[in-house]
């Protein structure tokens, strides 16, 4: 299991660098924003109504002046992280009606995010629709993308009702997951693959979204605001067989026992390693000791207190500080399986997660295929959160990604 490691290869033919704008509909013209739409803009992003959706509060118009200087220095989609923010202007007057954008999340995996806000006055019209559809025509079309995904509030119904018209799916309700402007806030994922989107511009119906059923509500017992207690050494950890410590490079040939493997590497990001590239790996791990930013990482060494073996490895990570959230994974040698060792060592990791370092939620992410990590997800009394659909490109074909995450009142 376990993310650490990096994507070979690559899943699209992608059309880079690519000016997503203009572009032009019946009632409808998408432009990259300019100077002249600072009013605009504001009249939309400073209303409470509308940025209650939002990851923002409702910001001032000098705010909104000096964000739409750097968006109007952009527009083209080259490089992961690129942003086209684009004005939906109305052609019959050339009133902005609202703004729609999408950022480049991955060439590697040919997938956007997309978002859009509108003006409450021109809701109920049918531009959203007619904008976002718009938009995926071109990234799908003259782009190249493979996937497209969209993030929405639960309680925002028209914009899941949009997602549904543009013919996405539900692909995770993440509980939790971050902290803003004093409330934990819940989020859908939203997804479209190509040849979806274009069995939707068929007219066939929307794919049904998964339904990922909680025992237990998140957040039914917690309001608190994250305070996590970083920076953060790792102390060691001991528990009833087994010692959970940082590697070293005393640990190569152990490491080099499962890593070389085929059946262990089956499910992880890279192609068993030689000896050598697992050395390097161990020296590159020794460099990070401490827990303080976002990608700030422990690779542990879980060993059998019985004999010293080294008998696999957890991975720890932050993945959002200002949310108190963190991702685990684990690998272990297949001699070790079926004792309960992968349990109690990562069972211990999240009570020291939880307890000590005062983290509020800890997710898994593993290939869905992997049935002995969603099995110890399950014993750690983890819920499924996401299941995304063809989201990675991995050894050479489409692959899936499933999460599952448990919070700190669990």
């Amino acid at each position: 299991m376990g993310r650490e490691g990096v994507v070979a290869g690559s899943g699209g033919a992608l059309a880079l660098p690519r000016a997503v704008a203009p572009i032009e509909t019946e009632r409808l013209r998408l432009r990259v924003v300019n100077a002249r739409d600072v009013d605009a803009i504001h009249a939309v992003q400073s209303r409470e109504d509308v940025c209650r959706y939002l990851p923002f509060a409702p910001r001032s118009r000098d705010e909104i002046a000096e964000k739409v200087a750097v968006w109007a220095a952009g527009g083209v989609l080259a490089a992961d992280g690129d942003l086209a923010m684009l004005a939906i202007e109305r052609r019959e007057d050339d009133v902005v009606v609202g703004h729609i954008h999408v950022v480049l999340s991955s060439v590697e995996n040919a997938t956007a995010t997309v978002g859009w806000a509108l003006h409450p006055d021109f809701a109920g019209q049918g531009y959203a629709s007619e904008a976002a559809r718009a938009l995926l025509r071109e990234l799908f079309g003259r782009v190249g993308l493979h996937r497209v995904f969209a993030w929405v509030r639960p309680e925002n119904l028209a914009s899941a009702a949009l997602c549904r018209r543009l013919g996405m799916r539900i692909e995770a309700e993440r509980e939790h997951f971050g902290w803003l402007r004093g409330d934990w806030r819940n989020l859908q994922v939203w997804a479209v693959l190509d040849r979806e989107f274009a069995a939707a511009e068929a007219g066939a119906p929307a794919p049904a979204g998964r339904d990922f059923v909680r025992d237990v509500p998140y957040g039914a017992e917690s309001s608190d605001a994250p305070d996590p207690a970083l920076p953060a050494e790792f102390p060691g950890i001991r528990t009833e067989r087994l010692q959970l410590r940082l590697l070293t490079a005393d640990d190569v040939d152990a490491v080099h026992g499962y890593q070389s493997r085929e059946d262990v590497c089956r499910y992880l990001l890279f192609e068993p390693r030689t000896r050598d590239e697992v050395a390097a790996k161990l020296a590159e791990h020794a460099a990070h000791t401490t827990l303080a930013s976002r990608g700030d990482y422990w690779q542990l060494a879980v060993e059998r207190t019985g004999d010293g073996a080294v008998i696999g490895d957890l991975y720890f990570a932050l993945a959002e500080p200002g949310s108190a959230a963190a991702e685990i994974g684990w690998t272990f040698h297949p001699d070790a399986h079926g004792q309960g060792f992968a349990t109690e060592a990562a069972a211990a990791l999240l009570d020291f997660a939880f307890d000590t370092l005062r983290l509020h939620r800890v997710a898994a992410e593993f290939d869905p295929r992997n049935e002995r990590s969603i099995a110890l997800c399950r014993r750690l009394g983890m819920v499924e959160e996401a299941h995304y659909l063809e989201d990675l490109w991995f050894k050479g074909a489409w692959a899936d990604t499933g999460q599952y995450a448990s919070l700190r009142v669990e």
